[in-house]
């Protein structure tokens, strides 16, 4: 299955339109700047798009799972330099996202679009043949894939303060805002009233109080 139909199985019609939407800034910038990194962070982007649009992610959700997809980039980067330490990589992150999946469907988002962007930036960054190349080459990418997150750390934020908001204050159990509710004062009690009160004692199943 090629990524453009997991794309389609993954985000729905009005989520592929804010997807859209999102990818214009990082293609102006990518033409703007002549730099074609841009168009490469934004894959982080979208999968970052994906697993908080399916799991609701709170703002430190987006953070967690961009660092970790950062984190297997960085890891199959440099492992490429030994294809034997390459393929092992590839086996442990594997197993660990078959894993994740193995937990519950709603799961298997977060695991797909965890190693598979990682996977292919890992793929799409390579281009030093040597360690020292790479070495050096590799930390310049690590600003352009935090501001891969921005935009769904944004996104994320407002739908967390949204939900956090306190619904409007319900008097006297009516649901209805703007309803109030008459406060009912007791009857005032003439003497010979409150002296028979004072005198009864409690019934046997402790539903009446002495008043005083």
């Amino acid at each position: 299955m090629t990524i453009l139909s997991k794309l389609s199985n993954e985000i729905k019609a009005g989520a592929l339109i804010r997807a859209i939407l999102l990818l214009l800034p990082f293609w102006i910038l990518s033409v703007i700047t002549a730099n074609p990194i841009w168009m490469k962070m934004a894959l982080l982007m979208i999968a970052s798009f994906i697993v908080e649009d399916r799991l609701r992610l709170t703002p430190l959700g987006v953070l967690a799972h961009g660092t970790t997809v950062i984190l297997c980039v960085y890891l199959l980067l440099f492992t490429q330099l030994i294809p034997v330490f390459f393929i092992i990589a590839c086996a442990l992150l594997a197993a660990a996202i078959i894993r994740i999946t193995a937990e519950g469907q709603k799961l298997r988002s977060l695991g797909t679009w965890t190693f598979i962007p990682a996977l292919i930036l890992a793929n799409e960054l390579h281009d030093k043949n040597t360690a020292p190349e790479l070495l050096h080459e590799a930390w310049t990418y690590l600003p352009y894939l935090f501001a891969a997150l921005i935009p769904i750390f944004i996104i994320a934020l407002i739908k967390y303060r949204r939900s956090t908001q306190l619904p409007p204050t319900e008097v006297g159990g009516l649901a209805q805002s703007g309803q109030t509710t008459e406060v009912v004062k007791p009857p005032r009690l003439n003497a010979h009233e409150s002296k028979h009160l004072r005198s009864k004692s409690p019934s046997e199943d402790g539903g009446f109080y002495q008043m005083y």
